[in-house]
């Protein structure tokens, strides 16, 4: 992974992300000790990285998908990430709390499509 470029990483978890079945918790648990992408603060390896995490129900990536909605205000990382928790019967409420708590600071435009993914409203 060392010898990687970012777009080459990026492009890795995306291939395993479009796998159908998701990743181990024990797998993922392995990637991050060997590859330690927690620590990786490129936002397209990092969303990617929560994503996979959290499409494995690895607890471990709640937090970091709800500090990366926090911090981060692309729709393009947004939504993904809080469609990956709110899919999640386990972190449904998280992603609910989280939106409320976040949404005096997003744009309009992001608010209305994730009311919509988050199901607050109808499309």
């Amino acid at each position: 992974m060392d010898n990687l470029s970012s777009g080459q990483r990026i492009e890795f978890l995306a291939q395993l992300l479009e796998e159908a079945s998701p990743l181990s918790v024990e797998k993922l648990n392995k990637m991050e000790q060997l590859y330690n992408l927690n620590a990786n603060n490129n936002s397209e390896i990092k969303c990617k990285w929560i994503r996979l995490g959290l499409k494995g129900k690895w607890m471990n990536a709640v937090p970091r998908a709800v500090e990366m909605v926090t911090e981060q205000g692309r729709m393009k990382f947004l939504r993904p990430i809080y469609r990956d928790l709110y899919n999640n019967e386990d972190t449904r409420k998280i992603a609910l709390e989280t939106f409320e708590k976040n949404k005096p600071s997003m744009m309009h435009v992001a608010i209305q499509g994730l009311e919509i993914d988050l199901k607050i409203v109808k499309k």
